[in-house]
Formats: structure tokens, C-alpha cells, sequence
């Protein structure tokens, strides 16, 4: 579920680095087969959102074949886990992921025969209505092998932002002492209360005002008819380094500096500390972020509080708070070395979890699933790299991708136009032919405002979470009119 060579490129260097110097085994695991797989040992095209069928049967094969320690019998809820996979033959697990019953043999083998191994994910595991369980089944392969796990994240970042409490639910992730450590610091009290996520306060309980960081919610959300009929009614302060489709709703507008034109530290997906030093100045009347924070809680009353001078101060004050920072030299970090945090787990437990069936079920109407990702040459929502003269060469318009004998049977060619319905909603854009997609899925990407493909996301996503299911959407296909033939 995750495109390191298109997305994660020194990870994915990293991982190439093994495979030629030291004869490591790459497996990948798609719906759609991607830049990636072309570098795989083992390349295998799932049926979207059967990946917890696949991993049970590993385990499964694994328990069966003796190929585990015995260290491992003695983890919490092993003997659950292991009446929960038996099930999972080769020839079961088949039927329900669409694969060859000898590819997932020799997926069990090779894991199975493994040293040493490593598991990456991204967003194609977890942005599902049961991305939790998704995460459960693949950390319950992870304890049986002590293997190493990395998470892959949607933006630079994104793992700091959470790795110093920007959640809505801080008591379930710090105990209550971080939290009155915090409290007497800043003189103040923290809630305790649980807050909203972005699906409950976009589109299932919307709040009356919405302060806006670096996001376009209005592009990348899902069930986009609501949320822009629900911004339009919010009172929107919007703070962006680009202006996007977002900042039309806005009712004001904070412009922010990039990263180029700031300095501070940030954590990456591996927990690695990494000082960022300013390039360029900042265009214009934009400031870093921290600055305009600062500036507005001078404004409310709040200056004692955010008294400080630059970003060193903040990440000392982040040191000495958070248990996971508090090994860490400041002094060390400043001079360009890099830090890890402390992310030992606490505890190891089996969380057996079973294959309950599809988040959205295809019918006679909705015969297709659209799944929505990535391209190479464009970041999330685009506001930056369609600015890129160069990027732009090698793409500059959103495209549906349909197989070709999806293609043949509907009577749609390379170029035409096309109708894609959801139960959500409808919408229609240019198709490309790729032998690349499964039969039965069609693959849109988000980068463009031209082809706003989450409006056809509906308002499914995950209990825990809240994350919405961006992966699997029945929808239905139809030609609308062929494309303009260049004489």
C-alpha cells in the first residue's frame, strides 16, 4: 500500500541499496501495480481492501510450518491469534484477494525464511473504513517476526506534528503525568475532553469557524459537495504558503512561509530529529508559522505564554516536556546531527482480527471500484508542483485510468471523456488507457483542481479513526463523448 519510489525516494534508494549490495528480497503489495513493483522479487496485485485475508494467511502458514520462535507462544493472546488465522488457507485466502494460490506460497516462504525483515506501509493500507484492523493484522505479523516497521507518512512532518500532541485526544496517548508536567509549565490546564477530527468537524458535527494550516481541505477531503457547502458557511481563517482551492472560502487569508524559507527541526516517518536550515527568505508579508501563532496569541491575551524568541526555544522547551525528545541534546541537533526518538514499545500483544468482507460493495449498478492516489510528478493537492514549469512537462492534467479491456467492452478509447458515478456523487473527466490497472478497478488522481475525484469519496470511514475510505468506492462508468481528433 505505499509507492516508495515515487514517494519516499531515499527510503526507496535505501531499500535498493539492500536488494543489490547485500541480496535483500523486495516483496510489494499493491491494488494497482506501480513504479515500485517494477524493482520487486515479488510483486503481487491485491483485491482492494482483502490485505487482512493475505497476512492472516501468513501467519497461519507460518504457525503451521513451525516457522516462528518460541518466544513467540507466550505473547499475549497468541493462542486467540492462532484459532483466529487457521482458516486462512492458501486456497481460501485466494479466493478472496484474486491472487495465484503459489504466489502467496511463496510470499509465506519467503517471509517465512526471512533473517531479518522490514515492513513499510503507506496510505493504501490505512485510508480504508477498517484501516485500524488493516494496521492490527500487519502488527501482529510484525511481533511474530521482530521486524521492523516503518510507517509512511503523507507529509514532512506530519509524524512530528503527532509526535508532540496534535490530536484530538491527548489522554489516550499520554499519560496524565506529560499532561501536568505541561499544565504547570504553560500555567494552565489542558482538556481532557476529547476534540473532533477532520470528518467529524468538515462534515459529520461542522463547526461555525475553522482555523486552516497548511491543508486544503476543500481538494483533499472526502464527500467534497458537503464539505464545500460547509465551508461556505463556516467563518474560514485560512493559512497557506500557496493559494488553492480553499483559500476561495476563505474569509481570511495568513500567508506562511514554506519550508525552504524557514528553519526549526522536523520528524520523519522513522522518528529520525532533523535540523532544517533556512534557504531563502520568506516571499512577501508571509512569516513561518510559529511567528503568526505567536503574533495571534499576543493578540488574545496569551503573550506570557508564547514568549519566545526564536525556533531553538520551542524545540528546547519540546525536550524538556515529551519523554519521547527528552534524550535528545539540543546543542547536538543545532549542529546538523541527527536524532532518533524514543519509540520503545511499552508493551507486545496479538490483536487477532478477521476478514469481514468489502467496505463498499459492487452491484449491477456500481460495477467498478475507483480507488484515488499518487502520480510521480505532483504533491498531494498541487498547489505548489502545478506551478512547475518542469513538472508540468511530464504531466499537467488529471486523467482517469481504466484498463484496456474495461476500455474495449464500454467502448471508450484513449482521450474520451467519461462519467464516474459513486453513491456520493458524479463526475466527469478524460480517460487514459493503462495495462497497469486491474479489470474491474478504475484509478483516479487528487492533484488537480480540474478533476476533483473525493467528491465521489462518501461518507464512510473507520470507527477509530475517523479516517475516511479514499481505497475502495463502487462506482459505475459511462462514455460521454469521444475525444477531439487533431487533424
Amino acid at each position: 500500500g505505499t509507492n516508495p519510489k515515487s514517494n519516499y525516494p531515499i527510503a526507496f534508494y535505501r531499500m535498493l541499496s539492500a536488494k543489490y549490495e547485500k541480496n535483500a528480497k523486495v516483496i510489494s503489495i499493491q491494488n494497482i501495480f506501480n513504479l515500485s513493483s517494477e524493482y520487486a522479487d515479488l510483486a503481487l496485485c491485491i483485491k482492494p481492501n482483502t490485505e487482512i485475508a493475505l497476512f492472516n494467511c501468513v501467519i497461519n502458514y507460518l504457525i503451521e510450518n513451525n516457522l516462528i520462535d518460541e518466544r513467540v507462544k507466550k505473547i499475549e493472546n497468541f493462542g486467540s491469534l492462532k484459532k483466529t488465522v487457521s482458516k486462512y488457507s492458501l486456497s481460501y485466502t485466494a479466493k478472496i484477494s484474486g491472487l495465484d494460490r503459489d504466489a502467496i506460497k511463496e510470499l509465506c516462504e519467503l517471509i517465512g525464511s526471512s533473517e531479518k525483515l522490514g515492513v513499510m506501509h503507506g496510505m493504501g493500507f490505512t485510508q480504508h473504513a477498517m484501516g485500524v484492523e488493516n494496521v492490527f493484522s500487519l502488527l501482529n505479523l510484525v511481533i511474530i517476526k521482530n521486524a521492523f516497521f516503518l510507517s509512511l507518512r503523507g507529509k514532512v512532518n506530519i509524524q512530528g506534528a503527532g509526535d508532540v500532541g496534535c490530536f484530538p485526544n491527548l489522554g489516550d496517548f499520554w499519560d496524565a503525568s506529560i499532561l501536568r508536567r505541561i499544565e504547570a509549565h504553560w500555567k494552565t490546564s489542558l482538556p481532557r475532553t476529547r476534540g473532533k477530527t477532520l470528518v467529524e468537524s468538515f462534515l459529520v458535527d461542522p463547526v461555525k469557524a475553522y482555523y486552516i494550516i497548511g491543508m486544503n481541505p476543500a481538494q483533499s477531503m472526502p464527500s467534497l459537495d458537503r464539505v464545500h457547502k460547509n465551508l461556505s458557511k463556516m467563518f474560514v481563517i485560512f493559512q497557506h504558503s500557496h493559494t488553492c482551492l480553499t483559500m476561495r472560502f476563505a474569509d481570511l487569508v495568513l500567508p506562511s512561509s514554506t519550508l525552504l524559507e524557514e528553519s526549526g527541526t522536523i520528524v520523519n516517518g522513522e522518528g529520525r530529529v532533523r535540523l532544517v536550515t533556512q534557504v531563502v527568505k520568506p516571499v512577501g508579508k508571509s512569516k513561518p508559522t510559529w511567528r503568526i501563532i505567536k503574533e495571534l496569541a499576543r493578540v488574545f491575551g496569551f503573550k506570557e505564554a508564547f514568549n519566545y524568541k526564536n525556533e531553538r526555544e520551542i524545540f528546547e522547551e519540546i525536550v524538556a516536556l515529551l519523554p519521547g525528545f527528552s534524550h535528545l541534546r539540543v546543542e547536538e541537533i543545532y549542529s546538523g546531527v541527527d536524532g532518533f526518538l524514543e519509540k520503545t514499545p511499552k508493551f507486545l500483544k496479538f490483536k487477532p482480527v478477521d476478514f469481514k468482507g468489502f467496505e463498499e460493495i459492487k452491484d449491477e449498478k456500481y460495477n467498478f471500484i475507483l480507488t484515488t492516489g499518487r502520480m510521480p510528478y505532483h504533491f498531494c493537492t498541487g498547489e505548489s508542483t502545478r506551478r512547475s514549469i518542469t513538472l508540468n512537462k511530464f504531466l499537467r492534467n488529471a486523467f482517469f485510468y481504466l484498463n484496456p479491456f474495461d476500455a474495449k467492452e464500454l467502448g471508450i478509447e484513449d482521450g474520451d471523456s467519461i462519467e464516474v458515478e459513486s453513491r456520493a456523487s458524479k463526475l466527469t473527466g478524460p480517460v487514459r488507457i493503462d495495462p497497469r490497472i486491474p479489470r474491474s478497478i478504475i484509478f483516479a488522481p487528487f492533484f488537480s483542481e480540474d478533476l476533483l475525484v473525493n467528491k465521489l469519496v462518501p461518507l464512510t470511514f473507520d470507527p477509530k479513526t475517523k479516517t475516511p475510505n479514499y481505497k475502495n468506492i463502487a462506482v459505475r462508468i459511462r462514455k460521454i463523448y469521444k475525444r477531439k481528433r487533431i487533424k
